[in-house]
């Protein structure tokens, strides 16, 4: 029984079982991070990322991490719009743990570039509330060296 209920909770894509309206609100945000990314659109994107915000990427160097790149949300924007790749990105099992403070989602991702699996690992993303809008402040990418396939299969 108890194999039957992990194997439901790895084919649900991008569900959560979140228990509260505002953990549902953060987690749209994380949605249309993705959404906005595949469809290349840099003012969408914009739209939900806080100020002066970052992207990082990490990637595995045997027993270590080594950081590779830092940029800011602004220069990532330009590079966006002006891709031709097409890319297609999911994540599953977020967990959201939200505070006084902000909010921190951490979810397991796989990224694809036209149509083939380029990268999985671990996204960590950093949320501030601004007025009355959840916006992102920041995205660490840990990316793994060797990836399994994905339990949602590749996304659409």
């Amino acid at each position: 029984m108890q194999r039957a209920y992990v194997l439901l909770l790895l084919l649900l894509p991008n569900v959560s079982f979140a228990q509260t309206e505002q953990e549902l609100e953060v987690l749209t945000v994380i949605d249309r991070f993705f959404a906005t990314k595949a469809e290349r659109d840099s003012a969408g994107l914009a739209a939900i990322m806080a100020p002066k915000s970052v992207l990082e990427y990490w990637f595995e160097t045997g027993n270590l991490h080594q950081k590779k790149s830092r940029i800011r949300t602004t220069k990532y924007l330009r590079s966006l719009k002006k891709g031709a790749d097409l890319i297609r990105e999911h994540y599953w099992l977020p967990v959201v743990a939200i505070d006084e403070y902000g909010t921190r989602v951490t979810a397991r991702y796989d990224l694809h570039v036209n149509g083939e699996p380029k990268q999985c690992g671990t996204s960590y993303f950093h949320l501030v509330k601004d007025v009355d809008r959840w916006k992102i402040s920041s995205v660490l990418f840990n990316v793994e060296g060797a990836c399994m396939p994905c339990p949602l299969g590749p996304p659409k």
